[in-house]
């Protein structure tokens, strides 16, 4: 297609609401009961098709999603058996999980399939935020750490500071490179506030997370002048650090434009397995189907999406890049103020950081 071309790169299929898990901050805890249905309308492998087609300079990323996909681990066997059938187009596979489901026959179908599984934990606050500690169980901390692509993934909140949950995702990663030979991906997330959620989760120390992130920003002095940091013990900080600088480097439209930061209904669509498309992977409210008209989709996306009200009193805050004015899923005072002041925390002694060199740099090139 060569005009109004859809700049789809991630497809997240949303499985179903059920969950074996309740943890404290899931923001679909009012949707878990309300079921979708998990019969696959064959139309979707079109759709499916046709939208990787359509951006075939780059694989379609497809993300299971739930609930708890692994309860759905019949469905994804046959979605991923019927994609695999159609040679035309070539997909990369991932799936969002809390592993406490995992079998030796799904790790063995994630490595024959090449999934990047990325795998919900907090490390020491597990049990307090989850309630379950998939790692505390030797036989499913065995098998997850067979998975040959996996990423683990964390939630900073008033019970999870950033410091310790990427410590002790270093002892994991450390673990799993003495079986592979490289190290885990690593991924944090800001808590995102509901009104519903238990208020010590809410109440977040935020200078002590803007202090935790300038001491993890700080290893970055060490590896300064190296590349290959995977084989050094601050494996975890560095690939999480890269991530975010790398945002920092993208063409400065993506931070200017009226869609929000995350692209969810534009860059990234959330398909069920009927085909309804919705606003974000977690909203429980649909936009369309995948039979409607783009443009149809596209404006009743941006109907959800209130951030763009905040775009002019936002827009000179350091952390606006990684923000972009907000969570469309944020709708009240209080969340949206914590929901900024936890990402700034986050975000904003990684930019000072990398202002720092890149005065550095311009010094010494003697501008």
């Amino acid at each position: 297609m060569k005009f109004l071309k859809r700049d789809t790169k991630t497809l997240f299929i949303i499985l179903g609401n059920s969950c074996n898990m309740n943890c404290s901050y899931c923001i679909q805890h009012s949707s878990v009961n309300t079921q979708i249905k998990n019969i696959i309308n064959p139309d979707i492998y079109d759709f499916i098709c046709e939208t990787a087609y359509e951006n075939k300079e780059h694989k379609l990323r497809i993300v299971f999603y739930g609930g708890e996909p692994l309860l759905y681990f019949e469905n994804i066997k046959e979605i991923v058996g019927e994609l695999n059938r159609r040679h035309s187009v070539q997909f990369e596979y991932h799936i969002i999980s809390n592993g406490k489901a995992i079998t030796d026959n799904i790790v063995k179908f994630f490595n024959e399939n090449n999934f990047g599984v990325a795998i919900s934990w907090d490390g020491c606050y597990t049990i307090d935020t989850r309630g379950y500690d998939v790692f505390a169980e030797k036989e499913k901390r065995n098998r997850i750490l067979k998975i040959q692509n996996l990423c683990l993934t964390g939630v900073v909140s008033g019970k999870a500071y950033p410091k310790q949950i990427l410590e002790f995702f270093q002892e994991i990663s450390n673990e799993y490179y003495g079986i592979h030979g490289y190290h885990v991906k690593v991924n944090l997330d800001e808590l995102i506030p509901a009104e519903s959620m238990d208020k010590g989760l809410l109440d977040i120390d935020f200078d002590r997370v803007e202090k935790e992130m300038g001491e993890i920003v700080s290893v970055l002095d060490e590896y300064v002048d190296t590349t290959d940091y995977f084989n050094f013990n601050d494996s975890c900080k560095l690939y999480y650090l890269r991530n975010i600088i790398d945002r920092f480097s993208q063409d400065e439209d993506r931070w200017r434009g009226h869609a929000s930061y995350c692209g969810n209904g534009l860059s990234i669509l959330n398909m069920d397995l009927q085909g309804n498309l919705y606003p974000c992977h977690n909203a429980a409210k649909n936009i369309g189907t995948i039979y409607d008209q783009l443009f149809d989709v596209i404006m009743n996306n941006l109907a959800t999406d209130n951030t763009y009200k905040n775009h002019q009193a936002c827009k000179n805050c350091e952390g606006f890049g990684t923000c972009r004015s907000g969570c469309k899923l944020v709708e009240n005072k209080n969340g949206k103020s914590t929901y900024c002041m936890l990402k700034k925390a986050m975000v904003i002694p990684i930019i000072n950081y990398v202002k720092k060199i890149n005065n550095s740099i311009e010094r010494s090139n003697g501008r």
